[in-house]
Formats: C-alpha cells, sequence, structure tokens
C-alpha cells in the first residue's frame, strides 16, 4: 500500500514536473514577449518589451515605449546612414535619364544604352533577394548596413571611374550594378530597422523619411545635370565639351563616395542589430542566449516564402504595387525622352525641372504620409486614393501627349509622382496588418522581386513602344497597368492584426487603470 502511495505520488510529480518544463510550449507570452520556465505560479515568466507590461505582457504604455527609445538617439545616424544610401541609389540611376542625349553623345551609344544603366541598378537589386531571404536568421541589421554602405561607396567609384574616357561605358554598367546590389539591402532595411530601433509610433515615419530621401534623390538629379549642361538639345548637345562632361559627373559622384565613405565607417563602429538592452537586461539576455543556440535555419526561411506565396492579400498588394511602378518609367527614366518628343524644341531642362518639382513635392508628401498613417492608421483607404489619383493623372498624360498640351504635361507629371511615391509608405504598411506575424526581412526582400521586375519590363517596354510607335501611345501603358493595380487593390481584404493588437493592449491597459 505505502509502496503504490509512493509510486502514485512519484508518477504525479513527474507529469506536473513535464508539465512545467513545457508551459512556455503554449507561448503564454504575447507582443513579441519572451518566455522563461519558472517553478512558481504561474510556472513561466515573460520578458516584455517596454511599450508592454503585464503578466502576458497584454497591456500597452506607449508614455514608457517613448521613454525608452528615446534613450537610443544614435537610431537616428542609422536613419541617416540609410536615408544617404537611398538617396544615393536614386539620383545615380536616374541621373542619366535627365540628360540621355548628353551621356549617349558623350559614349557614342544608343538611348537604349542610356536606359540600360537603371534597369542593370534594378536587375542586380534582384539577385540579392535570395540571399537575403536565406540567410535572414544571420544578417542583421548592422550588417545590412554595413555590406549596403560598401556596395554604394565601391559602385560610385566605378561611376566616377567611368567617365575617363569614351570608351569605359563598360564601367558605368559595373558601378551600377552595385550600386543595385546596395539597393536590395536598403530597400528592406527601412522596415527592419524601424522595427529593431523604433517604437510602434515612430515606424511609419521612418520609413516615410527614408522615402524623403529618396525623393530628393530623384529631384536633385532632375535638376543638377540639365542645369549645369544648360539648354541641351539633340541638335546641339554635341558642341559640350568631354571635359566639362568628366568634370562635372567625376565631381558629382565624387562628393557621393565621401559621403558613403563616412556612412561606411560609422556604420562600422557604431551599428548595432538592436538597442543595447531591448528592451529590458532581462529579455537581452535570453535574447543573446537563443543567438547563441540558435543558426540560420533555411528550409524555415523557405517555408516562410511559401506561406507568403500562399497568402492571398501579400499577393495582391505585391502586384498592385507593381505595377504602379509603370509610372516611375516614364516619368523618372523616360521623362525627358516622352517630353522632348512631344516638344522637340524645348532642351533637357524643362523635364529636369518637372521632374524636380514632382520630387520634392512627392518626398514631402511620403514623410506627411508616414506621419499620418501612424496616427490615423487608414491604411488601404489611402491606398485606394492614391490609385484612382494615379490612374487621372495617367489618362490626363495619355492625352497631354496626343493633343500635344504642354500645359497638361506640366501639371500632371509632377502631380503624379508626389501622389504615387506616397503609396510606397502605405503599401508595406498594410502588408505588415496583411502577415502579421512575419519575419520582416523576408517579408521585404520578397516584397522588391516583384518591384524590380516590373521596373526592368516597363521601362524596356515602354521604350520600345516609344520608339516605334511614339509617345502617346508608351503613355497608355501606365495607364492601363494602374487600372489594373486599382482593381486588384480593391480586392485585397487585409485582417489589420497588429493595429487590433494594439487596441487591445490599450483597452486592457485603460481597463486595469479604471479598476
Amino acid at each position: 500500500m505505502a509502496l503504490g502511495l509512493i509510486i502514485l505520488l512519484a508518477l504525479v510529480t513527474l507529469v506536473q514536473g513535464e508539465s512545467l518544463n513545457n508551459t512556455c510550449d503554449m507561448s503564454p507570452c504575447k507582443n513579441e514577449g519572451t518566455c522563461q520556465n519558472s517553478n512558481e505560479e504561474p510556472h513561466y515568466t515573460c520578458a516584455c518589451r517596454p511599450e508592454y507590461q503585464g503578466t502576458q505582457c497584454e497591456n500597452f504604455k506607449r508614455s514608457v515605449a517613448a521613454m525608452q527609445y528615446t534613450v537610443y538617439s544614435i537610431r537616428w545616424m542609422f536613419a541617416a546612414a540609410l536615408s544617404i544610401g537611398i538617396f544615393n541609389y536614386e539620383f545615380t540611376t536616374l541621373s542619366y535619364g535627365t540628360v540621355n542625349n548628353v551621356v549617349t553623345s558623350f559614349f557614342e551609344e544608343t538611348p537604349y544604352a542610356t536606359d540600360a544603366l537603371p534597369i542593370i541598378a534594378h536587375a542586380f537589386g534582384i539577385f540579392m533577394t535570395p540571399f537575403l531571404i536565406l540567410f535572414a536568421g544571420k544578417i542583421g541589421v548592422r550588417m545590412q548596413l554595413i555590406f549596403g554602405c560598401v556596395c554604394a561607396l565601391l559602385g560610385m567609384l566605378f561611376n566616377v571611374l567611368g567617365f575617363i574616357s569614351r570608351k569605359t561605358y563598360y564601367l558605368l554598367l559595373i558601378g551600377n550594378s552595385l550600386v543595385g546590389i546596395s539597393d536590395g539591402f536598403f530597400y528592406v532595411l527601412p522596415m527592419t530597422l524601424a522595427a529593431s530601433w523604433f517604437p510602434v509610433n515612430e515606424r511609419a515615419t521612418v520609413i516615410g523619411m527614408t522615402w524623403l530621401a529618396g525623393g530628393f534623390g530623384n529631384a536633385f538629379s532632375g535638376a543638377l545635370f540639365p542645369g549645369i549642361f544648360g539648354n541641351a538639345t539633340d541638335a546641339n548637345v554635341g558642341l559640350i565639351s568631354s571635359n566639362k562632361i568628366q568634370e562635372v559627373f567625376a565631381s558629382t559622384f565624387g562628393v557621393l563616395c565621401f559621403l558613403l565613405f563616412v556612412s561606411t565607417i560609422s556604420m562600422w563602429i557604431f551599428a548595432a542589430d538592436h538597442p543595447p538592452s531591448p528592451p529590458t537586461a532581462a529579455q537581452q539576455n535570453i535574447i543573446k542566449q537563443q543567438n547563441e543556440e540558435k543558426e540560420a535555419n533555411c528550409i524555415v526561411n523557405l517555408k516562410t516564402v511559401v506561406h507568403l506565396l500562399q497568402n492571398r492579400n501579400f499577393l495582391l498588394l505585391t502586384t498592385s504595387r507593381a505595377l504602379t511602378v509603370s509610372v516611375f518609367g516614364t516619368t523618372k527614366v523616360l521623362n525627358s525622352s516622352m517630353i522632348l518628343k512631344t516638344f522637340p524644341s524645348m532642351s533637357d531642362s524643362f523635364p529636369g525641372l518637372l521632374r524636380t518639382i514632382g520630387a520634392c513635392v512627392a518626398a514631402l508628401t511620403s514623410f506627411a504620409t508616414g506621419r499620418f498613417l501612424d496616427r490615423f492608421g487608414y491604411y488601404k483607404e489611402s491606398c485606394i486614393v492614391s490609385f484612382i489619383a494615379i490612374v487621372l493623372c495617367s489618362l490626363g498624360i495619355f492625352l497631354g501627349h496626343y493633343f500635344k498640351n504642354i500645359i497638361a504635361i506640366g501639371i500632371l507629371y509632377p502631380l503624379i509622382m508626389a501622389i504615387r511615391l506616397p503609396t510606397g509608405v502605405a503599401i508595406p504598411e498594410l502588408l505588415l496588418e496583411a502577415t502579421y506575424p512575419v519575419n520582416n526581412l523576408i517579408l521585404m526582400a520578397l516584397y522588391v522581386v516583384p518591384l524590380n521586375f516590373a521596373s526592368v519590363l516597363f521601362v524596356s517596354l515602354e521604350r520600345l513602344i516609344l520608339e516605334i510607335y511614339g509617345e502617346a501611345m508608351a503613355s497608355l501603358v501606365p495607364l492601363i497597368a494602374n487600372i489594373l493595380a486599382l482593381f486588384l487593390l480593391l480586392l485585397a481584404n487585409p485582417k489589420y492584426k497588429r493595429s487590433a493588437m494594439d487596441e487591445r493592449m490599450k483597452s486592457n491597459s485603460v481597463s486595469r487603470r479604471d479598476e
């Protein structure tokens, strides 16, 4: 009898101990809290992020989140380095298109060869995606920043060397390939940097800040070279001296080399994957132990890719955003060729001015969009309004080219740029809502692929139609593409999982205070 009681007690203890050891398997900690088993009730403890509190990290407290993150003001240095990298990418790849005839004349190449420079940058950006996906567990924010800055720096050095002589066009191809690889890192970094270093109420703002930098890069490229080379038309471009072209491009790209060199050194010294103790010393210790034990699991990452590709909302939103890239081709890469073909007596300075105005306004609206989304949400509604406006502007641009109306062209080219760029802020935020929770690096890397493919496809298609059928027919491409994009966006029905969770946490916090 006594022996049976002892055995029974032993079994109960064994089962109970096994149950205690497996408490964390049920994932009781919410909102990215980290679970540790405990011998005391409730047999686990949760190390919470700074914006949450409670036994299960269930209560939201925004004020604490803001207080914790303001300690690490160095996060703005990382955002600045990222912004320089994105500025460099936009400026470099788009500079050649604004003075296509000047570059074509210097290297004695065709307009297609000049178009190839931004195209090859987008193509090499695609190659980075499998690398980022497979090694998502090993490549943190620090390495992404360093790799991106190094590739951009090397790319700009090749762009400087490319203007040594008329026979070194191939160096520009190498340089833009490296700049494209840097963009493979920089394009996904706004999301991963924001998630690692910034509180929830600043994340869309940071994304908007990076698009602001890209917009200014676009604007600067549209103003600088057309302004320096003056009234460079196809008829008089041959009168510009080779030395002037060499000096202008080499000195401009040399300044960017210096900025990228400073960014590279700064990121090597200061950059980190996350704050020194995010969000508490206890969780930092747990994260460290997990990182030491955990290796990058390519199979798990590939399963995440498959899961995203099976997500209806991910496919609809990504495809709709990729279709809007058709506007990128006509308003950025080909805008000079499109406008000068309709109005041949004009110089490069006019389309350059339109692009500069559009890019400046777009940069500001992108930042404002980020602030608006952080405060109010309305992700899908913002996208729908933008897409409708893009369709209307595309129709107006087609009619402007067809009827050769300079006023319509002068108004609608900057306007459509100002409307389209903020969708680059809203769509990623909407994707985060639709796929939450998911690895942000894998999500953004997979999101970039169709965008870069679309850039290559639309620029090539629009250039081909422009040369064969004229600019009016080429402007039909973005009109048709954006009508389809709007239709796909309307079909998407994402559940606001991340925002709903934040609202529940805030409601719980208010209820507990009332009690």
